[in-house]
């Protein structure tokens, strides 16, 4: 990868950390599917070095990035671990392992998205993340629809001679029930 003209000013310019976006699913499907690569790895175009045009360099021709884990997410020794949670459009920042070669990133954290989050098509352009059978539930600002959906679901299957006496909403749902004699 090569270094950026001084005259550009982008995150990242004069040390080694970045700004990315995830890749399609596509262009990462081996590694995906578990049927080639290893570790925990994705596609990142990198703001600033590689081109928004993806005629100039195609997104399956871009380096995997490693992705670091937090503390509290396990290494995978005695089955402690976690397995990230990024997915094509999403922002990810991250820094170069090799300093000024600039040939091994690894992504060492995300920008969450909002409400305000606004989606494109191009290389650079946040994307829902949505693909093939995996389709949007509309969550996304709709927690309180979908907790009631749950507490409908719960009720019907778990509670059948249980009444729901008070539901509270705040950061959790709260539910007080009692059972019918």
């Amino acid at each position: 990868m090569e270094k950026p003209s001084s005259s550009i000013k982008f995150y990242g310019v004069g040390n080694d950390k970045w700004l990315g976006i995830v890749l399609s699913n596509s262009a990462q499907r081996t590694q995906i599917e578990g049927t080639g690569g290893f570790g925990l790895r994705v596609k990142v175009a990198i703001m600033g070095f590689h081109s928004s045009e993806e005629g100039e360099l195609a997104d399956d021709e871009i380096t995997y990035a490693l992705v670091q884990l937090g503390v509290t997410d396990g290494t995978g020794a005695t089955n402690r671990q976690r397995t990230i949670r990024l997915t094509q459009g999403d922002v990810v920042t991250g820094e170069f392992l090799d300093g000024s070669a600039r040939q091994q990133p690894v992504v060492t954290g995300c920008l969450g998205r909002t409400s305000g989050t606004r989606y494109g098509k191009g290389r650079f352009e946040s994307k829902t993340g949505f693909e093939g059978k995996n389709k949007a539930l509309g969550l996304l600002g709709k927690q309180k629809q979908m907790r009631l959906v749950l507490l409908h679901v719960f009720q019907e299957h778990f509670l059948e001679d249980l009444e729901v006496i008070k539901v509270q909403e705040n950061q959790n749902l709260q539910i007080q029930i009692k059972k019918n004699y």
